[in-house]
């Protein structure tokens, strides 16, 4: 018995021991405070052990808290107010105080260095080092419109005590000016001068999107490390973001440029189809390689057809990550083949489409020909009729041929004779997927010989 008496004192001494080390016999403790330079305004994650009990925290300073959130057993968050001082923090629960194992901080930001620290462009990096920057909650850049404007902490790339790391905005003005970084406590450091360059102004009607694969989940991208384009990462970066600029002179036409290295997307030149990067999309051989129309499918959620006008259809030879980007590629149904646009800014017209393709008298004699350019047939969907009326010349044997742009014949349509048709004064060509692909890419010829065309219609459903 006297063995047991002595044993249970020797523990009562060693729970004594404990208590003096910060930590009691009922499991209050404070492990670590996150972070531990501070100031008034930002939140002290408190970590350690019973913090579900604490009714009270005393920052140094003698700053009484009893309005935190105790999250977890493990975790209580306090938000610092003014008055605070460098020392350690007191919790209290039930008649005890332990006191964290390593003191707070009272922090105080300051900016050493910046880079580039003479000129800056619009979405440039840019890097600020000194001290305590991880108290910095807002940056503010002189704008283009006479308000400054604000990239806030949880927009900025990287954080840490000795530096900080953000873009310069988009609206910036033009000229020399200062950045002012604003701390936790509204405290302020203003930079040194020096010279924002707006970025150019993109044209009317310019729609700048994310581009996102419909097969993948995934976002097209520049990938940096190759001359071909790819689809990668699941959220939208600086290489992911593209701008869709108007063709002038042509009905909703665009050419697709990569915002962060202004470059032009564009199907490989000649008999390449792989999509690549150039600098100027109208130097290729073949222009229309470098321009598209966007095809809005029926029945889906936003998601539409990327189609060039001198080949196909954007697609994916796979719906796997690091997916090549192909053009000249058939598979409407196909999730590979479907995109959805992610806007940041801009928006597409939509044209309302004209049934009337052309009215007049055009008279064919011998092969001559009547363009109806692929700008008239945007709105052409699968099943559409485009109708020809004509009348043929007096004592002659009229024919109908019906071409592409690449001099391609459509089947049925080739040296059609029209004496057939004579009494009805008008033929139906009646278009499918492709080869509504085919005429929004480079139009229709109709040639022919010993015929006058009056009128080129899409005929359009009314309802009864």
């Amino acid at each position: 018995m006297t063995f047991v008496v002595l044993l249970f004192s020797v523990m009562a001494v060693g729970c004594e021991e404990d208590d003096m080390s910060g930590e009691s016999i009922r499991g209050l403790s404070v492990k670590a405070l996150v972070p531990s330079s501070v100031m008034a305004g930002m939140e002290i994650q408190v970590m350690g052990t019973g913090l579900d009990r604490v009714t009270e925290v005393v920052l140094p300073g003698g700053v009484s808290i009893t309005d935190f959130e105790a999250v977890t057993s493990n975790l209580l968050l306090v938000k610092v107010p003014a008055g605070i001082k460098d020392g350690t923090v007191t919790i209290v629960a039930g008649g005890e105080a332990v006191d964290s194992p390593l003191p707070l901080r009272l922090a105080h930001p300051q900016v050493t260095s910046m880079v580039p620290g003479d000129e800056a462009t619009e979405s440039q990096e840019i890097t600020f080092k000194g001290e305590d920057l991880e108290c910095i909650s807002k940056v503010f850049f002189p704008g283009a419109e006479g308000e400054d404007l604000v990239v806030d902490a949880m927009d900025f790339m990287r954080k840490g005590t000795s530096h900080l790391k953000l873009l310069v905005p988009e609206g910036i003005r033009n000229g020399m000016g200062s950045i002012r970084l604003v701390a936790f406590d509204s405290s302020e450091i203003v930079s040194q001068e020096i010279n924002f360059v707006a970025a150019a102004k993109e044209p009317e009607g310019a729609v700048t999107a994310n581009i996102i694969h419909i097969g993948s989940g995934r976002y097209l991208t520049r990938n940096s490390s190759e001359e071909t384009p790819r689809i990668m990462s699941l959220t939208g970066g600086k290489e992911q973001r593209f701008v869709f600029l108007p063709v002038e002179g042509e009905r909703a036409t665009y050419y697709i440029k990569n915002v962060a290295t202004a470059e032009y997307l564009v199907c490989g030149d000649d008999n390449n189809w792989r999509m690549q990067w150039v600098t100027d999309p109208t130097s290729i051989s073949n222009p229309l390689k470098g321009k598209y129309r966007i095809v809005e499918l029926d029945g889906t959620d936003g998601y539409i057809q990327i189609r060039c006008m001198g080949s196909s259809m954007l697609g994916t030879d796979s719906n796997d990550e690091n997916s090549g980007v192909y053009a000249d590629k058939n598979g409407e149904g196909e999730p590979r083949f479907q995109w959805k646009l992610d806007i940041i800014s801009g928006s597409f017209e939509i044209p309302e489409p004209s049934p009337v393709l052309y009215e007049g008298k055009f008279e064919f004699g011998d092969w001559n020909v009547l363009e109806i350019t692929a700008d008239q047939l945007t709105e052409l969907v699968d099943g559409d009729v485009i109708r020809m009326s004509f009348y043929p010349e007096p004592d002659q044997y009229p024919q109908m041929d019906l071409r592409d742009s690449n001099d391609v014949s459509f089947p049925g349509f080739e040296w059609l004779g029209l004496d057939q048709f004579s009494e009805d004064g008008y033929v139906d060509f009646t278009v499918d997927s492709k080869i509504c692909a085919r005429l929004q890419k480079g139009g229709l010829l109709i040639r022919g010989s010993h015929y006058i065309i009056t009128k080129v219609e899409i005929l359009v459903e009314t309802e009864e």
